[in-house]
């Protein structure tokens, strides 16, 4: 009886060891370099301002606040922007992409109107995937929306882009606070957090 318990948890133990191993890498995005376009310029708003190696967007930290956002504002946050993110390398297994968008309506941040995601092998030539759905409603002026890209025949792709379009003309700011591109695993916006 002893020998299968121990058996049993000598098991339990290379499941658990496998499972952490094959999600520690689930988020090609982390850590990765990106360019932006408009630009993300340096402003007196310090948190605006984003500092070589950019990586705000793909730090692994996402939250709604400040100091954990970056962005455009004025004129710059009207209209389409778009963020290409380069993963390192080829990934065959890409299953879901998550944009948190950071809101707050009383401080002029305002969510977009539609996202969606586009592909590259090399950095070129880019196949539109398909749009991004949120979670946010006009009701959510305060809160994080999360825009979700997700597959059931699993992409490929080195070179990751998302394309959000704001079509008012009204100006103010566009902020996101974290960009994950995911291996299959997670299921759900909630498991993702698992991630972060």
């Amino acid at each position: 009886m002893k020998r299968k318990s121990i058996a049993f948890l000598v098991l339990a133990a290379v499941i658990g060891l496998m499972s952490s191993t094959s999600f520690a890498q689930v988020d090609y995005a982390l850590g990765k370099s990106y360019t932006s376009n408009p630009p993300i310029t340096p402003t007196s708003s310090w948190w605006l301002g984003e500092d070589p190696p950019w990586v705000k967007f793909t730090d692994g930290i996402s939250a709604w606040a400040w100091g954990a956002v970056t962005g455009w504002q004025g004129s710059d946050a009207v209209g389409m922007t778009t963020i290409t993110i380069d993963l390192g390398s080829v990934k065959t297994d890409i299953a879901k992409v998550q944009v948190d968008q950071f809101v707050s309506t009383s401080s002029a941040v305002y969510a977009s109107d539609s996202a969606r995601c586009l592909g590259s092998t090399d950095g070129t030539n880019f196949t539109v995937w398909g749009d991004m759905t949120t979670t946010g409603t006009s009701s959510d002026t305060e809160t994080m929306w999360y825009w979700v890209y997700e597959t059931a025949s699993y992409k490929t792709a080195q070179y990751m882009m998302v394309e959000m379009d704001y079509a008012s003309s009204v100006g103010g700011h566009k902020l996101l606070s974290e960009i994950w591109v995911f291996s299959p695993g997670a299921t759900s916006v909630k498991d993702w957090s698992l991630y972060r």
